[in-house]
């Protein structure tokens, strides 16, 4: 250790950037995983176990290191290596659903499949981890050394440690991959592992690992330029809707389930009818349902313009994602020229309250021969899909809620439209949002379809 000594203050800087550094790492990580879990809580509690044994690994590999190499080699390699594993592995996560949904297709609800699954994705959140495991203890044991009183040099170190790591989670949660997206996030947090690999190389006097540093700062600045988008301001908070008044009361409770997506109630309001709630969001209303029946409508419109025009009858195979109250789903089947249908719900108490309570005021067309309701998440059921369809219809909540930000996606449209005919068409329910938001997402969708409207 005292071959290579690291100053007191320089040791608590480099505990601060790479606790930030690694909890971007770990929040991009969780992001990333929400497209491929179907329940939420299996990545949250895939990356925080992760995060955690792969520090514990790094500890050990750190003990096995740190008597044979200097402190400031131990850096450069671990930042190096942190980096260029982002820009490869984060940078490019798209490979992830090949792998996860051939494992699924031929291993289908085995405890092996899960297993598997869970190790892939262990390797790729667990690498960063792993890196921050190394240098921890460094750092730690420079502050006990450097300090003059152990205690004191550990706990100073230890704070500016979790400071770090707190400000590297918040500004990626809030601000970086919100307004930057995933790449650039990536892109700029790898210039930063190469600009500390780059200063370690430069305090040890090896010209070769400065060299290598400044390459690949190199290579992740043009890849920020390159990919620059212009800047853009946060979009304003969605206007408030009809129900805001009333959407934290449930009037005449008629039922209530658990489930694992939220609390699901049905109430009975005097003028507005049965209305479907998740915890305290209104999903759906009985005598307010203009919007979802008219979205359907419009749908089936489509097609039976085309057959009158072209003077013949057809059955156009529809994916509808989000069955809610049902609604949009009784347009559909309504259609002469629509069919089948498959319906994906995420929630299954939203299928057991819609079938029950909701039968009555949609000609209960759950149970019409057109009809194929599946409990799954819709990105997930398409993956896995082989099936090509005329038209897919996106009714589901707005992209702030976690189950649904997935359909919102440039990854889901690419999908949708590669599950499409040749002369198909995509729906998606918009909600009424700042004009930013309508041109992220035309922009968004203009990507994969030719005419967006």
């Amino acid at each position: 250790m005292s071959k290579t000594p690291l100053g007191f203050k320089t040791t608590l800087v480099l505990a601060f950037l790479v606790g930030l550094t690694s909890l971007v790492y770990e929040v991009i990580a969780t992001k990333t995983l929400f497209f491929f879990f179907v329940e939420d809580t299996h990545s949250v509690g895939l990356v925080l176990a992760v995060f955690l044994l792969g520090l514990a690994v790094g500890t050990i590999v750190f003990r096995a290191l740190h008597a044979k190499v200097s402190p400031l080699t131990l850096v450069f390699v671990s930042q190096l290596l942190a980096g260029a594993y982002a820009l490869l592995e984060f940078a490019n996560f798209g490979y992830l659903p090949v792998i996860l949904d051939g494992l699924e297709r031929s291993m289908p609800n085995t405890w092996t499949f899960v297993v598997l699954k869970m190790m892939v994705c262990a390797v790729h959140v667990g690498i960063p981890a792993v890196l921050m495991g190394v240098v921890f203890p460094l750092v730690l044991a420079r502050g006990a050394d450097e300090s003059g009183e152990s205690a004191v040099g550990i706990s100073w170190v230890y704070v500016l440690d979790l400071v770090g790591s707190a400000l590297g989670a918040l500004l990626a949660g809030v601000f970086a991959l919100p307004l930057l997206g995933i790449r650039t996030t990536v892109y700029i947090t790898a210039a930063l592992n190469f600009s500390i690999a780059g200063w370690a190389s430069g305090a040890r006097r090896s010209w070769p690992g400065v060299g290598a540093s400044a390459l690949a700062l190199s290579a992740s600045i043009y890849l920020l330029a390159t990919g620059w988008g212009p800047d853009r301001a946060p979009s304003q908070a969605d206007r408030p809707s009809w129900f805001d008044a009333d959407s934290w009361v449930f009037f005449d409770v008629l039922d209530r389930r658990t489930s694992p997506h939220g609390l699901i109630t049905v109430g009975r309001h005097p003028e507005l009818g049965k209305i479907m709630y998740v915890n305290y969001r209104v999903l759906c209303v009985e005598n307010k349902n203009d919007s979802e029946y008219e979205m359907g409508a419009l749908v089936g419109y489509v097609f039976e313009e085309r057959d009158r025009q072209s003077g013949t009858a057809s059955m156009n195979r529809v994916l509808s994602v989000g069955l809610g109250c049902g609604y949009t789903l009784l347009a559909l089947a309504g259609s002469p020229s629509l069919g089948p249908i498959d319906v994906v719900e995420i929630n299954p108490a939203v299928i057991e309250m819609a079938t029950k309570h909701f039968a009555e005021s949609t000609e209960d067309v759950f149970t019409s021969e057109k009809v194929n309701i599946v409990e799954d998440e819709g990105f997930h059921h398409l993956r896995l899909s082989h099936e090509t369809y005329d038209a897919v219809v996106v009714d589901i909540e707005n992209p702030s809620v976690i189950p649904s930000s997935p359909l919102y996606t440039d990854e889901f449209f690419e999908t949708a439209g590669a599950h499409l005919s040749k002369e198909g068409l995509i729906a998606v329910w918009a909600y009424a949002g700042s004009v930013e938001y309508y041109k992220v997402l035309m922009n968004t969708m203009s990507r994969h379809f030719s005419h967006v409207v």
